[in-house]
């Protein structure tokens, strides 16, 4: 039976509680008697280290806030169905088997967990030495603040969800969820703040058809503190189909974050947003232990995903959707970054980033950037560059010269940058964005591609007082207006004329253009160049 209501003695009369106390000790393997007594019943001395539970239903409370729980417990075969709470608050047990419990499907909410969020409980292990247990979740707070320090997730093949802070502020050190390919779902806070740090974490390859959404803040504070810090968890790979919500790693110990993505090409012509994997914002911020980031695939990298990062010395991303705003923003300790496949930048995507004393000889930017880009309604394809994107970069070359689908930049792209060269796309065709090159001080030559149409953003050259040399590419068209380039035919262009040449403080200032160029110029656009200090120069072509 699954539960008997009525329990008798030898004798046919009901046995009180206190009576079944030393029955527990004494009448051995008819525990099946044991959930029904157990319910609503006080906190009983049970003297055995070891106590099996041949029940097949465990009711909601059963042992909740027990004191003195056998040390080891034992789930039979019988047991099949679990409420919650059934272990919530109760201590003195360290060792739960379930290795022959074959009908088990669930683990329930709070079933060994802490009501509080900071305390804690005495289960250091959950033992599962078969492949019987057909668990397919794990409930919220399930274990809340128990001190495990190691849970076979490899004997659960079938697993599909794992929720809210099932495990948080456990002391697991390794995570092996490599044989869980049907598992859906890792909720928020679920290994957060485990306090022995991993050591290693391995994520499964989804089978075809599943996604695993790993949710937010879910192994926030993984690397313990104090006392308890001081281990790395090494390499941690994201397989495609596994998506990151916002905050899932942030203060996370891993070393190295390997990101796989579907379908890595980073010749593609076009990418695809129905198969786009996601890792979302400030995903693995401050993490102050990671030293390298590779990306590969069809993957979103979220707002500031790295931002905070303090130690991180080496990106590579050999095929990417999108870097998101401030995604290595600020971050000084990058000497190496390869970038083979990238479709588009946000914001302030590298803003203030890279070393100061040893950064990368170069950044260069692949032709993938802005393919296959919806255009608006002038034509011009959607940005794939936005504003500030390598703002304060200290870089001494930034080369877009491979990216011919980029076609305009926005504000302050370039401002305040280290570079001494910069390279831009060779189909650009406006430079409209305000303050593009503002307080690049490094930047020497300059050199406009022959497509350009159009630069007019305000202050664009402000305070770049080393510039001393702007080239127009030799496709120059006899339809290219040189007023249009510096004045627009407004009383507010000229003005910002005026104050792009006037900051340039220092240095001799020279515009190279062919015979043919200088053939189809205005007069009084010469005068207006000439008159500011600039030498037109007249170069073979």
């Amino acid at each position: 039976t699954e539960e008997i209501n009525d329990k008798l003695n030898t004798q046919g009369q009901p046995v009180r509680p206190n009576e079944m106390a030393q029955k527990i000790h004494n009448i051995g393997t008819e525990q099946d008697e044991l959930t029904k007594w157990l319910e609503g019943a006080n906190d009983q001395t049970i003297t055995d280290d070891d106590m099996k539970i041949l029940a097949r239903t465990i009711r909601p409370n059963a042992f909740k806030g027990w004191s003195n729980l056998p040390v080891t417990l034992i789930f039979g075969p019988e047991v099949a169905i679990l409420y919650n709470n059934i272990f919530n608050d109760a201590t003195r047990c360290t060792t739960l088997n379930i290795s022959e419990a074959a009908s088990l499907g669930n683990i329930p909410a709070y079933f060994f967990g802490r009501t509080s969020d900071n305390d804690t409980n005495t289960l250091t292990a959950v033992v599962n030495t078969s492949n019987k247990p057909n668990i397919r979740s794990i409930g919220e707070r399930a274990f809340q603040g128990a001190l495990l320090t190691n849970f076979d997730f490899t004997k659960l093949p079938n697993l599909e969800s794992i929720g809210q802070n099932a495990f948080l502020r456990n002391h697991l050190s390794t995570l092996d969820l490599s044989n869980c390919k049907k598992l859906t779902s890792i909720g928020p806070g679920a290994f957060a703040r485990n306090m022995r740090n991993f050591t290693a974490i391995t994520f499964p390859i989804p089978d075809q058809g599943v996604t695993l959404i790993i949710g937010e803040y879910a192994f926030d504070w993984a690397q313990g503190s104090g006392s308890d810090a001081g281990n790395n968890c090494g390499t941690v790979t994201f397989p495609e189909n596994v998506v990151a919500k916002r905050n899932g790693f942030r203060n996370s110990n891993a070393r190295k974050i390997i990101i796989v993505g579907d379908d890595a090409d980073a010749n593609k012509t076009s990418y695809s947003a129905s198969n786009l994997g996601y890792t979302y914002g400030n995903n693995f911020s401050n993490s102050t232990s990671l030293e390298e980031v590779v990306i590969n695939g069809q993957r979103i990298i979220g707002d500031s995903g790295f931002s905070g990062c303090t130690a991180l010395q080496s990106v590579t991303i050999n095929d990417c959707f999108l870097l998101g705003s401030n995604a290595f923003g600020g971050i000084k300790a990058i000497t190496s970054i390869n970038i083979y496949g990238l479709f588009a930048i946000r914001a302030a995507a590298f803003d203030n980033a890279f070393s100061e004393t040893n950064p990368p000889a170069r950044l260069v930017l692949p032709a993938s950037l802005n393919q296959g880009a919806a255009t608006d309604n002038d034509g011009y394809n959607v940005a794939s560059v936005e504003a500030r994107a390598f703002a304060n970069t200290n870089i001494p070359e930034i080369d877009l010269s491979a990216c011919p689908h980029v076609d305009y930049l926005q504000d302050r792209c370039f401002q305040g940058s280290a570079a001494v060269t910069i390279k831009l796309p060779p189909n650009l065709k406006k430079i409209t964005g305000d303050y593009t090159f503002e307080n690049c001080t490094q930047l020497v030559n300059l050199e406009m591609p022959g497509t350009l149409e159009e630069a007019s953003g305000f202050n664009m050259f402000s305070g770049a007082r080393n510039l001393n040399n702007i080239t127009l590419g030799d496709d120059w068209h006899i339809d290219f207006n040189f007023r249009r380039v510096w004045t627009q035919p407004t009383a507010t262009a000229w003005h910002t004329t005026a104050t792009n040449l006037r900051n340039f403080t220092t240095g001799t200032h020279t515009l190279q253009m062919t015979q043919a160029q200088r053939n189809t110029m205005a007069q009084a656009d010469y005068d207006t160049i000439t008159g500011k200090g600039w030498t037109i120069q007249i170069v073979a072509g």
